[in-house]
């Protein structure tokens, strides 16, 4: 499989739990899918905001899937920041969330989230919503 055809996507989320059963649901579905993780709400603007020589700091994600109780800095101010620079403006941007809170949903749209979905209790519910989040914003 060429590079070119390796999906990027950017995992913004402090439980590494979750980013295991991240991993875990690509390796089932076999989708050709780079993960790069941010553990805090800072470490996601750096690795989008600032340049680096590092040459893995330069690999773009073609989709964010963001959770909002971020250490550093909040998730609903990282999605603001994102949405106000040129370089991050279009990129999709899904907010992977435990909870359900419609007044914190509304926020997120309005800053310009491309979704909002609830994370599932079920492995292979989970596995399911994330395949469907990848096939529909960025199609393998």
């Amino acid at each position: 499989m060429q590079d070119a055809e390796i999906i990027t996507i950017l995992l913004a989320d402090d439980s590494r739990s979750d980013l295991d059963l991240v991993r875990f649901a690509l390796e089932d579905l076999q989708l050709p899918v780079r993960i790069l993780y941010a553990k805090d709400g800072q470490e996601v603007l750096d690795k989008l905001l600032i340049p680096s020589s590092s040459s893995v700091n330069n690999i773009y994600p073609e989709l964010i899937l963001l959770d909002l109780e971020l250490p550093r800095v909040h998730g609903l101010d990282v999605l603001k920041t994102l949405r106000e620079q040129p370089s991050t403006q279009h990129l999709p941007i899904i907010i992977f969330s435990s909870s359900f809170n419609e007044t914190v949903i509304q926020q997120c749209y309005e800053l310009g989230a491309n979704g909002f979905v609830q994370k599932p209790i079920d492995f292979f519910e989970f596995a399911r919503i994330l395949e469907g989040i990848i096939r529909f914003w960025v199609s393998p």
